[in-house]
């Protein structure tokens, strides 16, 4: 019982193994928590594909599920893996650029407006884990918003841009050719 209370999370595998570190580097809630927003948006469009969904899923688990959540161990190691530096540094750029690869291939499909998004997801999965501009595109400011009167400031939930972006690109994209 006391080793489940040192794991740093609830799905932390139990220290041992490198195989290990690397399924708890994967956060496999989080993962699957991020992948769902992708069907959700998927499903927001008029004319749901499969194929387009299955490389919007794989661009996203790399980008997110591999990527971001590697750079996040790397900086501060909340996880405490035992897994090196530089595996952690090469397992986010190549599934980076795995991402922003699929996404290059979606360009033929979709058309150039992809490719703002891309850039931006590339962007964004850097900045936010590496807590580039001081942790603002995490969060990490206090909650003072002066429009928020103050005894309430605790209780308001937070409505994260990923969640309000799903339906204003769903609404700008073209369709399919």
């Amino acid at each position: 019982m006391a080793e489940e209370q040192t794991r740093p999370a609830f799905y932390a595998a139990s220290p041992g193994s490198p195989w290990r570190d690397w399924w708890t580097v994967l956060h496999p809630p989080y993962t699957a928590w991020h992948l769902a927003y992708v069907v959700i948006g998927a499903e927001l469009a008029p004319d749901p594909k499969l194929v387009p969904l299955l490389a919007t899923l794989l661009a996203f688990f790399l980008a997110v599920g591999v990527a971001a959540h590697t750079l996040d161990e790397l900086h501060g190691r909340p996880l405490g893996t035992s897994i090196p530096e530089r595996w952690l540094v090469g397992a986010a750029g190549v599934a980076l650029a795995g991402a922003a690869s699929v996404g290059g291939l979606g360009v033929d499909r979709v058309g150039v407006v992809l490719v703002p998004f891309i850039a931006l997801g590339v962007f964004l999965v850097i900045a936010y884990n590496v807590e580039l501009f001081g942790g603002v595109l995490r969060g990490d400011l206090d909650n003072t918003v002066p429009a928020i009167p103050e005894d309430r400031r605790k209780r308001t939930v937070r409505i994260h841009g990923h969640c309000m972006l799903g339906d204003v690109t769903a609404s700008i994209a073209p369709p399919p050719a």
